[in-house]
């Protein structure tokens, strides 16, 4: 429930789960499945800029005020940054091409007054004219040196610009714990590798897996603890992988892994390999932990949400029966 919005005050009071709009519903559900944690992260979301009305991709840091159940937030759009960023460089490469520029005109200058004072001088000046000739020299071998010391700010300024958007995409798309793809960066992965496998008429399969009674880890050990079982798991599903897989965490303690080129078989004996591997595990801060798994393979002219339907259903027979096993839907 919306207590206050800086941008949107329509908002303030409303239930966004009961909202028409799916991108307030998305955002909902995005933060209640970071519930069981103090909830203090960036997330990557859908939402309208108030600035043009157009829904673009948020980036928004997200802390629980202690000792309440309310949350505060603040965040930017990641195409803002990028406009800023751009502006910026533009701005610094017109200030530092005006400098240059003056730079060379006053040394043309100097250089032409130079020249006419030494013809009016002529020879009786000879001598001290070497000596203006040297200290030109020197002068323009300063200027160079200036220009090369101004082309390398530039080249640094640059490259600073370029390594703080590739920090920020990273950050947009990575999940801050277990450093795989987060929700949002492999749900637009699995989308063009749909459309990709689709167009070349590829089979392809799908895992989905979840931790088996985590949450009893995480009222046992504490949430700190749980975060290492995240991660410690997340590795080792890592090891059973291929180069070409994709490996995102889409939830809590949910994960996905996208299987380019792979009939239904060859996904099972993957999945089979990676809940072996995780039982197996000698964990640092547990004594056990295992996973159940549900796996899928494309068929003719579906959907990715009928997909994801299907693989969420072999999971859940996965966990119905037992737990530690793998379901095919």
């Amino acid at each position: 429930k919306v207590i206050l919005h800086a941008t949107s005050p329509e908002l303030e009071g409303q239930n966004l789960l009961e909202s028409q709009s799916p991108i307030y519903k998305a955002l909902s559900l995005k933060l209640l499945s970071k519930a069981s944690s103090d909830l203090n992260d960036f997330v990557s979301y859908e939402w309208q800029n108030p600035n043009n009305g157009k829904v673009e991709t948020k980036l928004s840091y997200f802390q629980k005020i202690p000792h309440t159940e309310r949350v505060i937030a603040s965040g930017f759009y990641t195409k803002g940054i990028e406009q800023i960023a751009a502006e910026k460089q533009v701005q610094m490469q017109e200030s530092n091409d005006a400098k240059v520029f003056m730079l060379k005109i006053y040394s043309l200058l100097f250089t032409l007054a130079s020249l006419g004072i030494s013809i009016l001088i002529s020879k009786k000046l000879q001598a001290k004219f070497a000596l203006l000739k040297v200290a030109l020299e020197r002068k323009s071998s300063e200027l160079q040196e200036l220009n090369l010391a101004l082309e390398e700010k530039i080249g640094k300024r640059t490259q600073e610009l370029e390594n703080a958007y590739a920090k920020m995409k990273h950050i947009a798309n990575t999940d801050s714990l277990t450093q795989i793809k987060n929700r949002y960066s492999f749900l637009n992965a699995f989308n063009d590798e749909l459309k990709r496998h689709k167009n070349q008429q590829k089979e392809f399969s799908l895992l989905m897996f979840d931790i088996d009674y985590f949450k009893h880890i995480n009222d046992t050990y504490g949430h700190n603890i749980g975060d290492i079982v995240l991660m410690e798991i997340t590795e080792v599903v890592k090891g059973c992988l291929r180069t070409e897989d994709i490996f995102g965490r889409v939830g809590g303690e949910e994960f996905m892994i996208f299987l380019p080129q792979t009939p239904l078989q060859e996904g099972q004996e993957i999945a089979q390999r990676v809940r072996k591997a995780v039982d197996e595990n000698n964990f640092s801060v547990i004594e056990h932990a295992t996973i159940s798994l549900g796996v899928v393979t494309s068929r003719k002219d579906e959907e990715g949400s009928e997909m994801f339907k299907r693989v969420d259903i072999a999971l859940y027979e996965a966990k119905s029966q037992g737990r530690n096993r793998v379901c095919v839907g």
